[in-house]
């Protein structure tokens, strides 16, 4: 069987590491199309796997033209058994081929949502109406509609009904060294953020952050730095997030780095800005390598975390956010039932082999077809 992934493009974010994590331990054959490049490429991210771009320019006008004349011939020519979509762009443009009847859709297609039902359907006119052009061929065309959170979980099932499932993002355990020792350097904390730099994943929180450190009793002398990996998507808000750096409070964007876990390992604590997420994966895999953690309260950082823990590692605002900092940095009992508590959460929910089972099921089904 082989199984066509087709993208947006060649950027690179939650989804399309954990596809690449999916191709590289699934048994099945699978082809990859990027429809555009992306300024949040990654070199060679794709490389030894089958892939192919049907367009080489960045997305515009000339390269959804393109993307809608190349990608019948292209999909014809890889003879795949299964088509699967990830994004509202892949999903839309494909959808539109089948109804012009550009493409004849065969055995199974699958579209897979990355985040929430408002980041999809919500916000804005614009994104509200593409909305609906996006929700109207998706419940005509695809067989099956895989959201990665239980987050809004009535929302999606009231939009597609029985079509709608959820699998939950999973992480891979293997080779991981989860960390052991809890202490910390005396009057330093140093602290891992994941994610590019963009004002959705909260970095601009930074500022009140400091403010209320500046403060504090508590954290007075302590030399805070904040290391965040991930691609510069604002370079106004990464200047604003650097220009916070001096004595005690150092902020460092590292830019795309191949090896996330060394930069959590090196960590003392995790921390997610988000105002909206699908599934974070970057918080699971700090998680799985039982690394202490204050994420934002919003729904789907909620939904993934243990209900004993969620009053010390939840924050509302920067004030509360500060008070959490206090007291992780104060206890080493608190910083460890954490760690230990979150990591037995992740290992028995989400297991990448668990998850890996039940997209093998849904492509078993294409036969039944």
């Amino acid at each position: 069987m082989k199984i066509l992934h087709i993208l947006n493009s060649d950027g690179v974010g939650g989804a399309e590491i954990l596809l690449r994590r999916m191709i590289d331990s699934s048994q099945l054959e699978s082809e990859v199309m990027l429809l555009w490049k992306h300024n949040n490429s990654q070199k060679g991210f794709w490389s030894g796997r089958n892939f192919r771009y049907i367009t080489n320019s960045f997305f515009g006008l000339h390269a959804l033209f393109f993307a809608l004349f190349r990608l019948p011939a292209a999909i014809k020519s890889s003879n795949s058994d299964c088509i699967q979509s990830q994004l509202k762009g892949a999903d839309i443009i494909l959808s539109l081929l089948f109804l012009c009847k550009q493409v004849k859709k065969k055995g199974k297609y699958i579209v897979v949502i990355h985040n929430s039902y408002s980041f999809y359907y919500g916000g804005g006119i614009k994104n509200k109406l593409i909305g609906r052009v996006h929700q109207f061929l998706v419940n005509r065309y695809a067989d099956e509609i895989v959201g990665v959170s239980r987050q809004d979980i009535d929302k999606f099932e009231k939009a597609f009904g029985r079509k709608y499932h959820v699998i939950e993002n999973g992480i891979d355990f293997k080779n991981l060294a989860p960390k052991k020792h809890f202490n910390l350097e005396k009057n330093k904390l140093k602290i891992a953020c994941v994610g590019n730099v963009k004002l959705r994943k909260g970095y601009d929180r930074l500022q009140e952050l400091k403010k209320s450190i500046d403060k504090s009793k508590v954290l007075e002398g302590t030399v805070i730095e904040l290391n965040i990996a991930g691609a510069i998507e604002n370079e106004q808000l990464k200047s604003q997030v650097e220009s916070l750096s001096g004595m005690y409070f150092k902020v460092n964007c590292l830019g795309k780095v191949k090896d996330v876990n060394s930069v959590l390992r090196e960590a003392d604590l995790f921390l997610s800005l988000s105002r909206e997420e699908g599934l974070p994966i970057s918080v699971l895999e700090a998680n799985a390598l039982r690394l202490p953690f204050l994420i934002s309260d919003i729904p789907a950082h909620r939904l993934i975390v243990s209900p004993e823990i969620q009053n010390s590692v939840l924050f509302d605002d920067e004030a509360q956010l500060c008070t959490r900092l206090e007291n992780v940095f104060e206890s080493k009992e608190l910083r460890k039932l954490i760690a230990n508590q979150q990591f037995e959460q992740v290992r028995q929910r989400f297991d990448f082999d668990m998850m890996m089972e039940k997209y093998q099921g849904i492509y078993s089904r294409v036969d039944c077809l």
